[in-house]
């Protein structure tokens, strides 16, 4: 037997099907949104032991041993303890801002007798690394195309962490970071109609030493934000339990003090 509906009724039924699903979807991650605010309130009773990198590393992989430019000697001169120091200072501030108990090496013994909820990241590994970006912009006309190509200085800035719960059974996880920073160009191509001859003209903004330690604190403190999200996160995981829908992010807003629902966002990437 086939069912017909009037275009009203059709129309009565697809609004309640789309009040049926919104509500579902509202519903679904309120529970987890709650949780996750419920964590954040409560930051103050969570400590957390960050200990500095096992091992930083300083890699030149621009392959130009003639590269005598401004900003690659004041990469050469830039001391591993003096990139740990700036990154940990960064990270730290921003996880008390938080208000994260945090503890750090010269206070292993105590953090150690803590009751739950207590967390370990341990920097396993800190890179800066100077490479070449390559940049390239192409015009298309009637019957040539023009390209215009430069090698930027580039920075990434990697950071390994080991992640584990204290007093828990759970593995270990290795939560991997990347930030980058390059020269910035901004420029078109010019085409003289009376000669068809053509031009790149550009205007570039070539790096310094202060981009340098920029790309440092940043990392710093954007990871600090990371490493709280990690935690809401895997709070709200060990709530729900099977629940929990790995394609879904609970993100902490901290100016506004809410917690965001977001859809295959990520922060850390977990390596296996």
């Amino acid at each position: 037997m086939k069912i017909f509906t009037t275009r009203k009724a059709q129309n009565s039924i697809t609004r309640l099907f789309i009040f049926v699903v919104v509500s579902v979807l509202i519903n679904s991650c309120y529970i987890e949104k709650k949780l996750g605010k419920n964590f954040a309130d409560n930051a103050n009773n969570i400590s957390l032991l960050i200990l500095e990198p096992d091992l930083v590393i300083k890699s030149n992989i621009k392959n130009n041993d003639s590269d005598t430019s401004a900003i690659s000697e004041c990469f050469n001169n830039l001391q591993e303890k003096a990139l740990s120091d700036a990154f940990m200072d960064e990270l730290k501030k921003q996880l008390i801002n938080y208000r994260i108990n945090v503890f750090t090496s010269n206070r292993i013994d105590t953090f150690f007798t803590l009751p739950s909820p207590a967390y370990l990241f341990n920097i396993a590994q800190l890179e800066i690394e100077a490479y070449y970006y390559p940049f390239k912009e192409q015009l298309v006309t009637d019957s040539l195309i023009y390209n215009q190509e430069f090698l930027l200085n580039a920075f990434n800035l990697n950071t390994w962490f080991e992640f584990s719960e204290l007093n828990s059974e759970k593995k270990a996880e290795v939560l991997f970071s990347n930030f980058y920073i390059k020269d910035e160009i901004a420029g078109n191509f010019k085409v003289n109609l009376f000669s068809d001859e053509v031009n790149y003209v550009y205007n570039r903004k070539n790096l310094t030493s202060e981009d340098i330690q920029f790309l440092i604190k940043y990392a710093g403190k954007t990871n600090a934000q990371y490493i709280f999200n990690h935690l809401v996160n895997q709070y709200i995981k060990d709530k729900i339990g099977e629940r929990f829908n790995d394609k879904y992010f609970y993100y902490y807003d901290h100016e506004k003090n809410k917690i965001l629902f977001l859809e295959n966002y990520t922060e850390f990437k977990k390596i296996k």
